[in-house]
């Protein structure tokens, strides 16, 4: 698979087909900068509660070992139990892994939003809340990508898969703003 932009993200195996980078250069590690007390860098992925194709795809494309600890963002049913965690393990080297409030996100794995949660990133820690019934509406990827941009800085990467609405766009707005990368699912592979 390859990205349009021709580059993938650093240290990731090769480019994913289907994304087009949405933002100004990422920044790069300096030289001699520590890496062994760096936390583990999230690639946040956002996608409609249709997205389990592109998920698929694009997780068929990341090679194990990843130094990148993956965040998926999903929007489900509350009223229905999800199965992303065995359906995701078959498209995978990575572990998959169901997110519990406080968990550290880990390289190498993949970390997947529980139905009815809204999720955030604070201090380097996922946690979770209750979604609420006013949230119906909520912008479950925005929260979470406006919360990366500001626990993670110009570290921070947001990846917008296929879906409707509007969902997506403030978060990836944030993460740019605060120096980060962000990719989308080009509208042709969608």
């Amino acid at each position: 698979m390859q990205a349009e932009s021709g580059k993938a993200p650093d240290g990731a195996s090769e480019p994913v087909e289907g994304l087009a980078e949405a933002t100004t250069p990422f920044r790069q590690q300096a030289a001699g900068e520590p890496v062994h007390d760096q936390p583990a860098p999230i690639v946040a992925i956002g996608a409609s509660a249709g997205g389990l194709e592109a998920i698929e795809q694009f997780f068929a494309s990341i090679t194990a070992p990843s130094r990148f600890a993956f965040v998926i963002i999903q929007h489900l049913s509350p009223d229905l139990k999800s199965l992303m965690v065995e359906l995701l393990a078959r498209h995978t080297q990575l572990g998959v892994l169901a997110v519990e409030d406080g968990m550290t996100p880990l390289a190498n794995a993949i970390h997947l939003i529980p139905p009815g949660k809204t999720m955030t990133i604070e201090a380097g820690l996922l946690r979770l809340a209750d979604c609420r019934e006013r949230d119906v509406m909520h912008h479950l990827i925005d929260e979470f990508f406006v919360s990366l941009a500001s626990d993670r800085g110009a570290a921070a990467i947001g990846i917008v898969l296929s879906g409707s609405g509007s969902d997506g766009c403030r978060g990836a707005r944030a993460i740019s703003r605060a120096g980060g990368r962000v990719l989308v699912q080009l509208p042709v592979t969608a």
